[in-house]
């Protein structure tokens, strides 16, 4: 008994003890926070969290058998802590406990007490204020009287109205509520969390953009969250940012759209504010405003706009109809993985090897795999983390719920300088560097959605100039050991241009890889002249013209939609053809070379590593779509009438048709209108993948060859790396005029510059295209326009019998200064129809 009384002294003493030290350091936390300028009430507050906290830390590192036997103090135990400890152990996968919501405050009553307020005078802090600064309270207001676990979002919306035409006091308490509200995000134990739908409630708020809200409520409120999420909650397998985004993504379009431009409202602003001395990349407002749109954009991806009822059957069909034992009656390697991203990009299996690869395959292979290992071991590819772990990716996402337009803000775009972000990420300079303002991590190179394709480019080209200009002064150095040169140096005839850089790319492959990523350089077998960047032009053209032959069948022109197609039916071994054209697609983007061949959207974004379906007929086989998509729409009498089987018939080069099975016996199997959907699947696959797998995997690995350690996959969508290779489809001839400059004597006055000029205006489309080859060597429109050009015309002498001459290399124009406007005509059109191997120095 003694010992027993002993004990439970022993017990209360310790326990005596234990409280008493928790009121000190209570007190000591409390205190702190009222010396940082929070209000008693809002001390008080952060303190009792600030303790429960550590509190949980502390019995969180405590033995098993000391938790057992020691017990919180129950000044700072919360009523979820319990539901805390018996899922600490849960499995990530599985479901979070459903814990009921207790509705606070309706939206009428909300909008009742604002009324209050106004009538009677009263706080209007106090009435509709102080339900909006907690979270957790927050979270319990504006439910749906029919189902409190929806949010009303239309009575959230209806509140804020009504607050911003009571204006002053109430807007005021609002703005106050904000400014409490971000001390208290996500200092909870909860594992339900109630801070994201709160957060996503405060952003709903439609004026928040406003003059009033943007002095500091907005900032404080984006910098708060993009400071605390990912710190607070990084350990935490349920609760981290992927849980904030998809808060975000249950908004509807219209909300969601709202918010966005709100944010992008702030950020044009505060570009505007800043003094010009100050970079956008280094603003820690830009920078917290950017953050928080990324999660919108995430969010905008994670739960794409609604499709049609037929849309919605045929993507479920997708994820639930894949049968392994189908068989397109075609030379497809099953082999391949469909889930492995490194597979997917490269076209190669990083677990089996292909016993009858040729030699020159087997290298190239073994130099893929040997890439893709490294950069495993490194980390993987530049692509946004969330993404993977949302398991979302804009390669894949045609339309979003908000469009991709949406998030591109040409304030920050104009004002950004990339030259000095990208050397800043790559080389931070510590002596500049504000530790206090400052983000070293920060860079607009990891938040492409808010930049413009031109932007993107850049941060490209200086990319590949910096493995360039590394890999030059790295053959400068050993130059005097080796025979290493500072460039990629190819050496063709015209008359053998494609089995030339076949057999040269290949030497280059097998002898030094990481050469592909050096300036590429071109020599014509017997002619003079140094490769400034117009020979390279000139060489692209001529060997795609080449390639582009029907006599090698590689490709089926369509002149519905002007792209070239792979070609599904082959009748010769064409694999070294499309390697080849993948690494002349890679080489002109690390080259800023645009290539005279058109290739649908769906190409590139197979390239990045996504999958041809059905939505990609709509461009890339539009007649095709259309018959697909009237029998989807068709109801079961009509399909029925269509006498429609599994198989597909195509056409090969020599116009005979050639049929092939969707699936086992699909020439027996007839479509009806159940398996429409999967027939509609089958086909577009066929269509877009496996019909040219074959050809599509070598052109891939070519294209891997060159860019596999390019940021090309994390900065740009399809779309936009489309652009990048072919240039832009919309030709501006004016901003041409307006950008020239001139040299050699001429000015804009000219009479000779105003003769050129007026017979330039009067050519068709065609010829000004054809005009723009022979002066920079191809007709294509770079990124940005055609003032990226940099065009200038020079004079070459006066008036005088000699043709106009152009240095491609440079975009520069010799123009004699002609005196006859017929006479100048003559000439420049005579010097077109030769560009061909003449004048282009």
């Amino acid at each position: 008994m003694e010992t027993a009384s002993s004990s439970t002294e022993q017990s209360s003493s310790a326990q005596s003890n234990r409280e008493d030290a928790t009121k000190r350091l209570f007190k000591s936390i409390y205190e702190q926070f009222l010396k940082d300028g929070l209000r008693p009430d809002a001390a008080c507050a952060r303190a009792i969290e600030e303790l429960k906290n550590r509190t949980r830390d502390v019995n969180r590192n405590e033995t098993p058998s000391r938790a057992e036997n020691t017990k919180p103090c129950p000044d700072v135990a919360m009523e979820d802590d319990s539901t805390e400890t018996k899922n600490e152990n849960k499995p990530a996968e599985k479901e979070e406990p459903k814990i009921p919501i207790e509705p606070l405050y309706s939206a009428s009553e909300m909008i009742n007490k604002l009324a209050e307020a106004e009538e009677k005078k009263k706080s209007h802090y106090a009435l509709i204020g102080t339900p909006l600064e907690m979270p957790s309270t927050l979270a319990r207001c504006f439910r749906l009287e029919g189902n409190v676990n929806e949010v009303d979002w239309d009575g959230l919306r209806r509140f804020y109205d009504s607050v911003e035409e009571s204006g002053g006091e109430a807007e005021l308490a609002i703005i106050k509520a904000i400014r409490e509200f971000r001390w208290k995000m996500f200092i909870t134990t909860s594992k339900f969390r109630p801070e994201y739908e709160a957060i996503v409630m405060t952003f709903v708020n439609p004026h928040i953009a406003s003059p009033s809200y943007l002095e500091d409520a907005l900032p404080e409120l984006c910098e708060s969250l993009t400071q605390t999420v990912p710190v607070s909650i990084e350990n935490d397998q349920n609760c981290n940012e992927s849980q904030l985004v998809r808060a975000f993504a249950k908004l509807n379009s219209q909300d969601l759209l709202q918010i966005v431009q709100n944010l992008q409202q702030a950020i044009t602003i505060r570009c505007l504010e800043i003094d010009t001395s100050r970079e956008v990349h280094r603003d820690d407002r830009i920078i917290s405003y950017v953050r928080t749109l990324r999660y919108l954009y995430l969010a905008a991806l994670v739960d794409p706009e609604p499709m049609l009822e037929w849309k919605a059957n045929l993507q479920s069909n997708s994820q639930t109809s894949q049968k392994p034992d189908q068989n397109n009656g075609m030379e497809v390697d099953n082999n391949s993985s469909r889930e492995r991203p490194e597979a997917i990009e490269t076209g190669i299996n990083m677990e089996q090897e292909n016993t009858n690869q040729t030699d020159d395959e087997r290298v190239i292979d073994e130099l893929l795999r040997s890439n893709l290992l490294t950069q495993a071991v490194s980390g993987g590819a530049m692509a946004d983390p969330l993404c993977k772990k949302l398991g979302v990716n804009c390669v894949d996402v045609h339309r979003p719920k908000i469009p991709y337009s949406e998030f591109v803000n040409e304030v920050i775009n104009n004002a950004l300088h990339v030259e000095r972000d990208f050397i800043n990420l790559r080389y931070p300079d510590e002596e500049e560097f504000d530790a206090e303002e400052d983000d070293p991590q920060f860079s607009f190179f990891h938040h492409p959605f808010i930049l413009n394709t031109e932007k993107k480019t850049k941060f490209l080209f200086y990319d590949s100039r910096e493995k360039q200009v590394i890999l030059r002064r790295q053959a400068e150095v050993f130059g005097r050991l080796s025979l290493d040169l500072p460039y990629l140096i190819i050496n063709v005839s015209r008359d053998n241009i494609i089995q030339d850089t076949l057999i040269q790319l290949e030497m280059v492959i097998q002898d030094d890889p990481a050469a592909l990523q050096k300036q590429f350089m071109v020599q014509f077998d017997g002619e003079q002249g140094i490769d400034e960047g117009g020979v390279s032009k000139e060489f692209f053209t001529l060997l795609l013209a080449e390639i582009l032959k029907p006599d090698y069948g590689m490709f089926q022109y369509n002149e519905d939609t002007g792209y070239h197609q792979f070609n599904p039916v082959q009748f010769q071994e064409t694999e070294k053809e499309y390697l080849l054209l993948g690494m002349l697609l890679g080489l002109a983007i690390y080259n800023s070379i645009n290539l005279e061949i058109s290739l649908s959207t769906c190409i590139f974004k197979k390239l990045l590593g996504g999958k041809g379906e059905f939505q990609d007929l709509e461009f890339a086989h539009p007649d095709v779509y259309r018959s697909l998509t009237q029998l989807l729409e068709a109801d079961k009498d009509t399909v029925d009438s269509m006498c429609l089987t599994f198989s597909v018939t195509l056409k090969d080069m020599f116009g005979e048709a050639v049929e092939f099975d969707l699936c086992k016996d699909g020439r027996e199997r007839a479509v009806d209108g159940l398996n429409k959907f999967e027939f509609v699947e089958l086909y577009s696959d066929f269509l877009l993948n496996k019909s040219i797998e074959k050809s599509f995997t070598a052109f891939r690995k070519g294209f891997f060859l060159v860019t596999q350690r390019s940021p090309l996959r994390a900065l740009f969508r399809p779309e936009e790396l489309e652009t990048i290779v072919i240039g832009q489809r919309e030709y501006d001839w004016e901003e041409l005029q307006e950008t020239c400059e001139y040299d050699g004597g001429f000015s804009a006055d000219h009479a000779s510059i105003k003769l050129f000029w007026s017979v330039f205006n009067e050519m068709d489309d065609a010829e000004k295209r054809k005009f723009l080859e022979f002066y920079t060597g191809s007709d294509k429109v770079p990124v940005g326009g055609l003032a990226r050009l940099k065009t200038k015309i020079q004079r070459s002498g006066p008036d005088s019998d000699r043709l106009p001459t152009a240095h491609t290399c440079f975009n520069i124009l010799l123009l004699p200064a002609y005196s006859e406007r017929d006479k100048l005509k003559t000439k420049l059109f005579k010097a077109m129809e030769n560009a061909k191997g003449f004048g282009m120095i």
